[in-house]
């Protein structure tokens, strides 16, 4: 038999059926209920690596643009330089300033010590393969200086170095340009004197090879010019003479042609980049809010 309340309301289970339950706490049909959908992942590996490739390659290309404005500038000074008259080069030279003289023509007289010859390579002329020869030259003042006469083959080395054994005490006059080297690339091999082999330009070292100091030998380089024909050219090495580098430097300036490769790739995978974006694939699922559930 149901109670009454004080109030006149009736707490017998009847009543208690009509209370409505909080929606929290209502039946769900697992048949019925709207499923979760899957949480994509804000950031995927795909738009992350297509994400940085634009910014990488633009940085690239600017680089490149930097790279373009040193080589045109390094282009018009060599020019300037090598349109100046030839300059009898000075008894002693100060090395620290060389830089600012490279590709300065100048003339020296002197004869070859050949005892003290270097072989610098490997090199390749056309299809000849051989070494360029770096021979000290004893100057009328007394201080001797390192000349690069140029390309020797391999298969005429013998006739240079017969030719060179007749031409010892005869002076020479030669017109060549001033050689600044760079720094040596990492990947270069170590020079080894003892075995003749010499793969970059250590000045110091060669200088010390040819004599050093107490034999008056500056650590400056000339590079002999060569200012005849390529006829000329193929001939004297057929003979084992040495060819020496052109009149007319050719510096390569493909700066240009890589820039704009750089350029083309980031507006390529910018738009690729943007594309993945809008097909809700990428970043922007981080604005996307996720749907509402329905309460029942």
């Amino acid at each position: 038999m149901a109670t009454i309340s004080p109030q006149g309301t009736s707490q017998g289970p009847s009543a208690q059926a009509l209370v409505p339950l909080p929606p929290r706490l209502l039946p769900v049909d697992e048949d019925t209920a709207v499923p979760k959908p899957p949480r994509r992942p804000r950031f995927s590996g795909t738009a992350l690596v297509l994400g940085f490739i634009p910014v990488f390659t633009f940085g690239l290309g600017v680089w490149q643009i930097r790279r373009l404005k040193w080589k045109v500038a390094l282009i018009e000074e060599v020019d300037e330089k090598l349109g100046r008259e030839p300059i009898p080069l000075p008894p002693r030279v100060n090395v620290d300033v060389m830089p600012e003289f490279a590709f300065r023509k100048v003339r020296v007289w002197g004869s070859w010590d050949h005892g003290y010859t270097m072989f610098f390579g490997p090199k390749k002329y056309d299809v000849e393969h051989g070494f360029d020869v770096i021979t000290p030259l004893l100057r009328t003042n007394g201080t001797t200086v390192l000349v690069n006469r140029g390309f020797v083959a391999n298969a005429h080395m013998n006739d240079f170095l017969a030719a060179s054994r007749q031409d010892s005490q005869s002076q020479v006059e030669v017109l060549g340009m001033l050689h600044s080297p760079g720094p040596r690339n990492k990947y270069t091999p170590d020079n080894k004197p003892e075995e003749g082999e010499w793969h970059w330009l250590d000045l110091a070292a060669m200088k010390e090879h040819a004599g050093g100091d107490r034999a008056h030998v500056q650590a400056v380089l000339i590079d002999e010019i060569f200012d005849g024909h390529s006829a000329l050219a193929v001939q004297n090495i057929s003979k084992g003479i040495p060819v020496g580098i052109p009149v007319a430097i050719e510096l390569r300036n493909m700066h240009a042609v890589y820039a704009a490769t750089w350029f083309s790739l980031s507006a390529v995978t910018s738009l690729l980049f943007l594309r993945l974006i809008m097909r809700g694939r990428g970043p922007s699922d981080i604005f996307n809010k996720p749907p509402r559930r329905q309460m029942a």
